[in-house]
């Protein structure tokens, strides 16, 4: 808790927020519903319920509390709350009885794996796995309770600061339902944060200052020109006197009895009249400075409770698969639920595009519909960035898994144009091998011998069938 307290002198206004009945109406709704109240509006009516004792001992008032804050609308029934009613210094000495750092935690209940579905929009795979990661990102929210003092009234103002990554930022914290946390914040942050929030509460406060200060100059310039007009004319009777006598001596310059006479009279009445001007002077000056003094504007603006708000920043470790489960891929994408905002942006990772719609191709990576292309092999969704080869006999284009090369000719070749040697297992091209016409198994050129196109085995044992029968 700290204290900030200065003498404003209406001819330099200082600095604060004008609260109309709307500004009122808002803090009141939201200091109630912090203490977990129950707060209906009825029309232009707040009627407020199921409030806590400790409250409404200080008050004095039972509940329910039937609110107004329009000054028509005041009868019996309700009552009317303005800028220092009696309710405002009931809310500040609670919040003092109670000022102390509360750590509350943002409830979010959102279907995380349905928003990502939908985000994604995946057209071939699905998300199979959704781990989560909670980490917290403070938001500072600091009340201040200012009291004005200028002439016989008092006047409060509640306002509320926000502060977040060393930034003030507009925050409507009665959107959000709250549980408690214990975690242990920066005490550093903490600190930034208050001393960033006392150089903005002024500037918070300065428009109702200076209106104020405005209406108080006014007020005391008419009080001072009251009061230099009353004592004008003091002086101004005891300044005619002199000055009709200094005419009457004038006149009866050649009657020396009766000159003698009125400059005698005059020496007194200067000898008399002139301490009793410096006199009207002095309490001129006086009751001038007592008006300054009273049209002053004493501000005390007190810290009565800070709240440490914690938004959760969610990390979330996503495993998508293809349908049929043939290629996989791990995403790790950064959620601020406050903000709506996803990080990294997820787009198409041939193109950089933001897509509607995202495909997993075989070999994991995102692609947008106009970079997806077909393996001419095994016809599944590839996409362009993984057909970067094609067949040398027929120029199909081939993903990693169909593409061979024949270690005959070291050329590519996809499976149609390709054929185990029998010698080897190992598959080569078709213009390496050829086909046995006795056994069809295919072999290399150089294992066919005969003009028959048979190879060598089958050539030998078409000898030894023919030796046997000759």
């Amino acid at each position: 808790m700290e204290d900030k307290q200065s003498t404003l002198n209406p001819s330099s206004p200082s600095n604060s927020p004008i609260q109309n009945n709307e500004d009122v109406k808002a803090f009141i709704e939201s200091f109630f519903s912090n203490l977990k109240c129950k707060v209906e509006l009825d029309g232009q009516i707040l009627e407020i319920s199921n409030i806590p004792n400790d409250f409404e001992i200080i008050y004095g008032k039972k509940s329910p509390y039937k609110l107004t804050f329009n000054p028509e609308l005041e009868s019996e029934d309700t009552e009317l709350v303005v800028r220092g009613s009696s309710l405002f210094k009931s809310i500040t000495e609670y919040l003092e009885r109670r000022g102390q750092t509360t750590s509350v935690k943002i409830k979010f209940d959102e279907d995380f794996l349905g928003a990502f579905k939908r985000y994604l929009n995946l057209k071939n795979a699905d998300i199979h796995n959704l781990e989560k990661v909670e980490n917290y990102s403070p938001i500072y929210k600091f009340t201040f309770n200012t009291n004005l003092q200028y002439l016989n009234e008092k006047e409060q103002l509640m306002n509320l600061i926000y502060i977040q990554e060393g930034k003030v930022i507009p925050f409507d914290s009665e959107q959000y339902e709250y549980e408690s946390l214990n975690i242990k914040n920066d005490p550093e942050e903490a600190k930034k944060a208050y001393s960033l929030a006392k150089d903005n509460i002024r500037a918070l406060i300065n428009p109702r200052l200076q209106e104020t200060s405005k209406i108080l100059q006014e007020k005391m310039k008419r009080e001072q020109a009251r009061i230099k007009a009353h004592y004008s004319n003091q002086k101004k009777e005891y300044q005619s006197t002199i000055t009709k006598t200094k005419m009457q001596i004038e006149q009866n310059s050649h009657n020396i009895p009766k000159l003698q006479k009125l400059q005698e009279q005059l020496c007194h009445l200067e000898a008399t009249i002139t301490p009793i001007i410096q006199k009207l002077d002095k309490e001129e000056n006086f009751f001038l400075h007592d008006e300054l003094h009273k049209h002053s504007l004493n501000i005390n603006t007190k810290l009565v409770n800070t709240t440490i708000i914690n938004c959760p920043i969610f990390l979330f470790n996503l495993l998508i698969k293809n349908k049929d489960n043939s290629s996989a891929r791990q995403l790790q994408l950064k959620y601020n639920p406050l903000t709506k905002e996803l990080s990294p942006k997820i787009s198409c990772e041939l193109c950089l595009n933001p897509s509607v719609s995202l495909y997993l191709c075989s070999s994991g990576h995102l692609s947008c519909i106009n970079c997806l292309r077909k393996c001419g092999d095994c016809s599944k969704e590839i996409c362009s960035k993984c057909l970067q080869k094609s067949c040398d006999n027929c120029a199909k284009r081939l993903c990693k898994k169909c593409m061979h090369n024949c270690p005959l000719c070291h050329s590519t070749i996809c499976s149609f144009h390709s054929k185990p040697n029998q010698l080897t297992g190992i598959s080569a091209c078709i213009r390496c091998l050829q086909q046995c016409y006795s056994c069809s198994k295919f072999f290399p050129k150089k294992q066919f011998k005969s003009q028959d196109n048979t190879c060598i085995a089958c050539s030998r044992l078409q000898g030894i069938k023919k030796s046997l029968n000759d």
